[in-house]
């Protein structure tokens, strides 16, 4: 019976590239969720100045279905992605350095809240 060959850095570079996407793939889902608030306030906005009634018993006029955000969808894709990748690598490197090299998503987050939704990034 012949092993598998050890590609302890083809792991820990898929590691790596899994964590960026999960992160990555997280705040787009969190950003199409946003960018479908937004619409769905001003849309309600453009019913009041219009004339057109809100529901009763402050029930909203329609809810939000993520599907509808091509965003939201590139994010889970990219998500999904991320975890499939980040779950091979586990079968590449060992789990000690994967696992501390996981905090590279935090690192994702701050940049991609800095750069992308504009965020304040503070030292607290």
């Amino acid at each position: 019976m012949t092993s598998l060959p050890y590609y302890p850095w083809l792991g820990v570079a898929a590691g790596l590239a899994g964590s960026i996407a999960i992160n990555t793939g997280n705040n787009l889902q969190s950003l199409g969720m946003q960018n479908l608030e937004l619409e769905k306030l001003k849309k309600e906005d453009e019913d009041r100045r219009n004339g057109v009634e809100a529901p009763e018993d402050g029930e909203t006029s329609k809810e939000i279905n993520p599907k509808e955000s091509k965003v939201w969808i590139l994010g889970t894709t990219i998500f999904i992605s991320g975890s499939l990748l980040n779950f091979a690598s586990y079968s590449l490197a060992p789990q000690s350095l994967l696992a501390a090299l996981e905090s590279v998503q935090f690192v994702t987050n701050v940049i991609f809240g800095k750069f992308v939704l504009d965020k304040e990034v503070t030292a607290r």
